[in-house]
């Protein structure tokens, strides 16, 4: 126990030492063409990030340091600069959606879903957790990755709970668990709700440039895609672990208690009606601009709380609530509009891309995308990674004469999906169920986070020339 705390203490005493030396260091920094609020902005910024990562501050905490931080070395001239970030409206679409997230989870509506998926008796373990990557990745298309996960994993545990063998039992979870995880985060490409992270870069993309995504448009690019990776990541996983059959009796018995027919309430049809309206209200935004989407996702939310017909309490919205992501994105959008405003964007820009390229489209893309991954294995955080690395993404287009809309949205479609080590919420649900190890996710996941690569901008590129 004092070893762990010991561990704990050391890497939190670390975190505060470098993220101190940043700042510190930020007064030392000549590089030309970088002013003295850039070379701050930049000291603020590798603070922040050590600080995230190491944790010596609770994370909420530390995002509204790191806030009053970008004030204080004057890398912004008012305090409401540096916490601008919070005033986005993406942060209250994501607040809204974990509502709406727990409202599904609280319903049987994911068994009825269950039953009308599984048809008939003849299911092998393989279908069966296909059904589950397939169902998980379509509900992650309206909520967010982690609340599908969360909805899934135990139906995934209540098959398993069938199986006598032990030995047996511990194969079929490591594939299972991945499986439905990874499916969860694929499916946050369908859409623009799927992900926060998809909103992130297209309120970006409009604000730096003017260029806007309808719904229906990202589903055209989105869908397609989510379903080629899902079949790639399932058979990769199966293929590396593969599960274990159960005997007949036991999946016999495993589906016939799945296909007991729970009660519907009134309650429960409610809240089918809500979400349903408020996805309908989506993809009709694409037509009517004036239909917006986090507006829509916050009168959805608050139908769930109308008296009598109420679904949630507050008291299970608020645990719903995921307190660090909203902090995390609010914090990280006021680090990005101070890399912009203080011309450090342009300095990532030349570090990363070339000022000029020949290089055709698709090799560009997949530049984008490997980019991308490699900014996540290096800083495991998607909000961190969306809101700076859009910024120069969108520079080096301009500068290129390319269109930015193309290369964000590779980058926003790859951003959600890393999952080489289970540092991303989803996978972090079934590693704490011991599903798996650290080391052993990547020896699967490497090989889909390498087709992610080829194929996003092969597809994207595609999209953008013949579809749109």
């Amino acid at each position: 126990m004092s070893g762990a705390f010991n561990t704990r203490s050391v890497k939190q005493i670390t975190g505060a030492v470098l993220a101190a030396l940043s700042l510190l260091g930020a007064y030392f920094i000549n590089i030309d063409g970088l002013s003295e609020q850039a070379a701050h902005t930049m000291g603020v910024a590798a603070a922040t990030l050590f600080l995230l990562i190491f944790e010596p501050f609770n994370i909420c905490v530390t995002c509204m340091l790191s806030s009053a931080m970008l004030f204080a070395f004057g890398c912004v001239d008012t305090v409401s600069e540096g916490f601008c970030g919070f005033s986005n409206h993406i942060l209250y679409f994501t607040t809204a959606s974990f509502g709406i997230s727990a409202a599904f989870q609280k319903s049987v509506l994911s068994r009825r879903l269950l039953i009308l998926v599984i048809r008939g008796k003849k299911v092998g373990v393989k279908k069966l957790i296909f059904i589950f990557m397939m169902c998980s990745a379509l509900l992650s298309s309206i909520m967010s990755n982690v609340a599908a996960a969360v909805i899934f994993l135990p139906f995934a545990e209540t098959f398993l709970d069938f199986m006598s063998d032990n030995e047996k039992k511990s194969e079929t979870k490591r594939c299972m668990m991945m499986c439905i995880t990874v499916g969860a985060m694929i499916g946050g490409m369908i859409t623009p709700a799927g992900s926060s992270m998809n909103l992130i870069c297209l309120d970006m993309l409009e604000r730096y440039t003017g260029q806007t995504v309808r719904f229906i448009d990202w589903i055209k690019i989105g869908l397609p895609l989510a379903v080629i990776m899902v079949f790639i990541a399932f058979f990769i996983i199966t293929a590396v672990f593969p599960p274990k059959e159960p005997n007949e009796d036991e999946m016999n018995a495993y589906l016939s208690n799945i296909s007991e027919k729970t009660p519907v309430s009134s309650k429960d049809i409610y809240a089918a009606l809500v979400i349903f309206a408020v996805v309908s209200a989506w993809l009709i935004s694409s037509w009517v601009p004036s239909i917006n989407i986090t507006v829509t996702a916050i009168a959805g939310l608050a139908l769930l709380f109308v008296p009598k017909f109420g679904v949630l309490t507050y008291e299970e919205f608020a645990k719903a609530i995921s307190w660090p992501t909203f902090f995390i994105a609010g914090n990280l959008i006021s680090v990005a509009n101070a890399v912009i405003g203080t011309g450090l964007c342009d300095q990532f820009t030349k570090l990363l891309f070339p000022e000029k390229t020949s290089l055709p489209l698709i090799v560009i893309l997949m530049q984008t995308a490997a980019v991308t991954f490699v900014f996540m294995a290096l800083l495991p955080s998607a909000p961190a990674v969306t809101t700076i690395l859009t910024p120069i993404i969108i520079s080096f287009a301009q500068n290129n004469g390319l269109e930015p809309i193309m290369l964000v949205i590779a980058s926003a479609l790859c951003v959600s999906n890393i999952y080489l080590f289970p540092l991303d919420a989803p996978l972090a649900a079934a590693y704490d169920k011991k599903a798996f190890t650290m080391f052993e996710l990547p020896r699967a996941t490497v090989w889909i986070q390498l087709s992610m690569i080829i194929i996003v901008p092969l597809w994207v590129g595609a999209a953008f020339k013949f579809i749109l």
